[in-house]
């Protein structure tokens, strides 16, 4: 934003003398113009000129006087929306397999597959369309959701590092008939959003799989930018 790197109150009288530029500087274009139009539009053009350039000096005065939060947009505190959504963070396990939880690339985030861990500490388990009904798998993914989080914040340190979620893979592990894999990862979506505001938005992709590890229902992997 144009408004972004600036100071957030600067002094009246400072603000007024370029209120007082930018209002003499329109009515300078406006007088010079007048020699150009004049003679082919008549003076009104002239005069609507000098009050468009004051209107838009009011303008001008007006944004100086606003504090530098008006322009931007207001950043969601992602760890304490965690304690108001009364969730309970915790680091990961180790991997099953030969990888790693998270590999940070520049300014990005690479999480690796993650399951619906319950609070019990053991998987959620079923096929969804015959174990399990639609809530039941949103409810996999929303605990998939918080098993992501906690393994990003265990990488991370500090969820507000977060800039912006970017890319979301999510799995379904669902009879063949099923075919409601993106109402099942919303689970997951929406907690995202509750969690970050407008920056939890992201791509995605939902698919149906014939299995997962386990038989977890839901298997979601995600891409974060940092800021």
């Amino acid at each position: 934003m144009i408004f972004e790197n600036r100071p957030v109150a600067l002094p009246l009288l400072y603000k007024y003398y370029l209120y007082k530029i930018a209002m003499r500087g329109g009515y300078r274009f406006a007088v010079e113009m007048k020699g150009r139009y004049q003679a082919a539009y008549g003076s009104n053009l002239v005069i609507l000129m000098k009050s468009f350039f004051r209107y838009f000096s009011l303008f001008v005065f007006a944004a100086l006087l606003l504090p530098a939060s008006s322009f931007a947009q207001k950043a969601t505190n992602a760890e304490k929306r965690i304690q108001e959504l009364g969730i309970q963070l915790k680091p990961p396990g180790k991997p099953i397999a030969n990888f790693v939880t998270a590999v940070t690339v520049g300014k990005l985030v690479y999480l690796s597959g993650h399951g619906p861990v319950q609070e019990n500490g053991e998987y959620m388990k079923g096929k969804v369309g015959s174990d399990l009904n639609t809530e039941q798998a949103k409810e996999a993914a929303r605990l998939t959701g918080i098993s992501l989080l906690g393994a990003l914040k265990s990488h991370i340190g500090d969820l507000n590092k977060v800039k912006r979620l970017v890319k979301v893979l999510g799995m379904v592990n669902a009879i063949p008939t099923f075919d409601q894999h993106p109402m099942v990862i919303n689970g997951f979506s929406d907690l995202m959003v509750d969690v970050f505001g407008e920056n939890g938005k992201h791509a995605r992709s939902a698919v149906g799989v014939g299995s997962l590890p386990m038989n977890i229902p839901v298997e979601i992997e995600m891409i974060v930018e940092l800021k």
